[in-house]
């Protein structure tokens, strides 16, 4: 109840999972939207990116504590859900009894109940502040109280109470947006409804089944909207947000522009000499370019290339071009970085997440195997007509079943004393075991009744080594594609650093600057949702010298 929209926040976690060469990316982003006290659904919502692999770990304020944990993600990249720490203290001591939870965290009862139809920011708000012993805001709330125990207060009445100017435009536009969104929704639900009194064919219920799933996918783009909404106001890119940066990219100058390949942006270029060499990633350019250096176009020739960190060098007919400037300090883990675009405005802003370190092309993400699976050795099994017992088929040779003297057609009745009356029970009370564990069998032999120990073993396999998995096919890499166009090549760099600056293909090959202009790398890869490689500026300097001297 102390995080509020707007407030700073740094996520860590193994996105895309656990590597052998990396640490938990740092990531930093702001609280878009807190759900109040009575929500059933507790989350806070950040543009602090995760992705798969992040999920279970913690979500920071500025001061270093945990606010919440990683939950899941929607289709934008803005969208990245967390829930809030307040629910683990409300659920901690249901948590450590032994049993199995089942079921989700009852959300707590409001403080102030029978107060409806208000933003979420407002009634925390108000919450917090009865919480806090505001008796006089109290009494007004309780005077508005109706014979069914709702509030019935209006968006004035609220406004005056709480003594904010802004807070009935707040309540009226969040009213506004109910309503147009529940008229959308019903729009939605109604389209393609057929007469209710047709008999439904084949056609029809396949139609159903499809306007299920585009509805769903249209409630999460709705979401997705709602969280846009918001980044324009509270995100880490919002445009108040990133005006104080704009020093930074004045110092540094109009370095940066624009790379078109067949007619369209394909890249951002890095002026490196006033007399017109410019370099950019090199995979993203089919055919000849054209630089575009603020409103005018040059034809360009490609002068030379550096296949190991996929930059081309490119010169054009100008003159007078200002080059970058570069850092002569590696940044810090968490230094603020801004990548400019072609105007000289910031673009984005992020942090350094990851140290710079070699980039393999299949990134070693650790694979921690399953334990192995119980195994008892028995196959064909049938329940008994009378439902007092499983039937043995088949009992392999060199299983712990055929060791232990169990044979075909002999009737299991019971495991450590716990009755077996179908299969299911059986396969239930053997997965419920580890590999190891000593279990007594009661088995009907004919007229004969037999207590038999097996200890069990593990499950075969066929030890067929697993292919190895393309990193661009894996589901980190699917979620994050849909935020936005990742790079052709994001992988097989000798040197580079992470950062979270959201951006696309098309911004990459421009300069990653400091807060003092200076550029400190150069964007090579988009990789993901979470992640963008940028060459150090040092190693980017000795590429682009190489180039120059072999032109």
């Amino acid at each position: 109840d102390t995080v509020w929209e707007g407030d700073w926040c740094i996520a860590f976690g193994h996105g895309g999972g656990v590597q052998t060469d990396r640490p938990a990316p740092m990531r930093l982003g702001r609280v878009l939207h807190v759900s109040s006290t009575s929500s059933k659904q507790r989350f806070i919502t950040t543009d602090c990116t995760v992705i798969s692999g992040d999920s279970g770990g913690p979500l920071f304020n500025t001061a270093g504590q945990v606010i919440g944990i990683h939950s899941n993600i929607g289709m934008s990249v803005l969208v990245n859900r967390h829930v809030p720490i307040d629910a683990y203290h409300a659920q901690w001591d249901q948590l450590l009894k032994p049993e199995e939870v089942n079921e989700p965290p009852t959300p707590a009862e409001p403080i102030v109940p029978g107060l409806t139809n208000v933003p979420d920011g407002i009634e925390r708000e108000i919450a917090k502040r009865l919480k806090d012993g505001d008796d006089n805001l109290r009494q007004q709330l309780e005077a508005h109280r109706d014979a069914n125990g709702n509030i019935n207060a209006s968006p004035e009445e609220i406004a005056q109470m709480l003594g904010h100017a802004d807070t009935l435009e707040q309540i009226n536009a969040y009213r506004e947006k109910i309503l147009a969104r529940q008229q959308r929704t019903n729009e939605i639900e109604n389209a393609g409804q057929e007469d209710p009194d047709k008999p439904e064919s084949d056609v029809s219920k396949e139609s159903a089944k499809t306007r299920a799933l585009i509805l769903e996918k249209l409630r999460e783009q709705a979401l997705d909207n709602i969280a846009d909404d918001l980044r324009k106001t509270h995100g880490k890119i919002a445009s108040h947000v990133l005006s104080l940066f704009e020093p930074s990219c004045s110092a540094a100058g109009q370095g940066t522009v624009q790379v078109l390949s067949r007619g369209k942006v394909v890249a951002l270029g890095t002026i490196v000499r006033q007399d017109g060499y410019i370099v950019t990633k090199a995979s993203e350019v089919l055919g000849p370019p054209t630089i575009r250096v603020g409103e005018n176009d040059y034809r360009a020739q490609v002068v030379n290339g550096n296949g190991p960190n996929d930059l081309i060098l490119i010169k054009i007919d100008a003159e007078g071009l200002t080059p970058v400037r570069w850092a002569t300090q590696t940044p810090a883990l968490g230094s603020l970085l801004i990548v400019p675009d072609a105007t000289g405005k910031p673009l984005a802003m992020g942090v350094v997440g990851v140290d710079s370190r070699p980039i393999p092309e299949r990134l070693n993400v650790i694979d921690v195997p399953k334990p192995p699976s119980p195994f008892l050795g028995v196959s064909g099994l049938t329940s008994t007509d009378d439902g007092k017992g499983v039937k043995v088929g088949e009992v392999p040779e060199d299983s712990p079943a055929k060791a232990a003297g169990v044979l075909p057609d002999d009737i299991i009745t019971a495991i450590n004393g716990n009755e077996v009356n179908e299969t299911e029970a059986l396969i239930r009370q053997i997965m419920k075991a580890k590999v190891g564990d000593e279990l007594m069998l009661s088995i009907k032999r004919g007229e004969e009744t037999l207590e038999l120990s097996v200890k069990l073993g593990a499950r075969p396999t066929d030890n067929q080594p697993k292919p190895k998995q393309d990193d661009r096919q894996s589901a980190a890499q699917v979620y994050s594609a849909r935020g936005g166009k990742l790079s052709e090549r994001r992988t097989n760099f000798p040197l580079a650093m992470t950062h979270d600056a959201v951006i696309w293909a098309s911004d990459i090959g421009g300069p990653v600057l400091n807060l003092n202009g200076e550029a400190v790398g150069l964007n090579i890869a988009r990789y993901g949702r979470t992640a963008t490689y940028a060459l150090p500026a040092e190693q980017a300097r000795q590429a682009i010298e190489a180039m120059l001297r072999g032109r």
